[in-house]
């Protein structure tokens, strides 16, 4: 005799009330842009010339709105000294394979 598995009657609608909850907040999370580190942006902008190089704040969502393409992963915003000595507001773009600066 083969018995079947009895399961409550929310179970199956509150699986999907989950998943639909928990998948768009992983998709948050797990947002490449946060892989993208500090450090690379510091690294790019001294490979420059630039010194006294000061990350001010990443931005890894709507980087076409902080002087990137819409296509990198992360923004972020750096002040440095450049070769004359004068104090700049720089914008580093990232992705997994490429960092620039946005002159």
């Amino acid at each position: 005799m083969v018995s079947k598995a009895k399961t409550a009657p929310g179970s199956l609608a509150s699986l999907l009330i989950i998943l639909c909850i928990a998948l768009p907040g992983a998709s948050l999370v797990f947002t490449p842009g946060f892989i993208c580190r500090s450090s690379t942006a510091i690294k790019a902008v001294s490979d420059e010339g630039y010194t006294n190089v000061l990350v001010n704040s990443k931005h890894v969502f709507f980087t076409g709105w902080h002087g990137c393409s819409k296509h990198d992963d992360a923004a972020f915003d750096v002040s440095a000294k450049n070769v004359r000595g004068e104090q700049v507001r720089l914008t580093v773009c990232s992705t997994w394979f490429r960092t620039y600066i946005n002159h």
